[in-house]
């Protein structure tokens, strides 16, 4: 499931600052997570709640802990086109739960009128580029240290 943050919660997360009340995944969140989220929390302050372009926890169904993230790099363009990025917990992977976030990731762009979804991973990263093929992402091209890769929706 993914949960949209607030900007309280991505304050505390960014500090890593857990809450009581919260379950945390060991090792959530991840380090790219936090950069993700001080970068959400500077956008809010900056351009305000861009909702639903912003960061959700990925939880485990079951147990109701965050195990990793989601994050779009902010609003989408001009000409349609978002980028997003995802972590999970070492702990957490290889369940599914990397496929299902993308997948709603996707959705949620798509439902939002979205023409273009990006996202980039390493060559080296071989699940994450499984996760996005799986998704319905595509790969467009490989530059440098990164592999692109895009899902255009059909806005006709």
């Amino acid at each position: 499931m993914l949960h949209a943050l607030t900007r309280d919660e991505a304050v505390a997360r960014a500090a890593a600052e857990i809450p009581e009340a919260e379950r945390w995944g060991t090792g959530y969140p991840v380090m790219d997570q936090r950069s993700a989220l001080t970068s959400f929390v500077e956008m809010w302050d900056e351009v305000g709640d861009t909702r639903p372009f912003g960061v959700y926890d990925v939880i485990e169904r079951e147990t109701g802990t965050p195990v990793g993230g989601v994050a779009f790099f902010g609003p989408p363009s001009k000409d349609g086109v978002v980028e997003f990025g995802y972590g999970l917990v070492p702990g957490a992977r290889g369940r599914g739960y990397a496929k299902e976030a993308v997948s709603e990731a996707l959705r949620i762009a798509r439902d939002a009128g979205v023409r273009t979804v990006k996202a980039t991973t390493t060559p080296d990263n071989i699940a994450s580029q499984a996760v996005m093929l799986r998704a319905g992402m595509r790969e467009v091209r490989r530059a440098g240290r990164l592999v692109y890769f895009q899902i255009d929706f059909d806005r006709t």
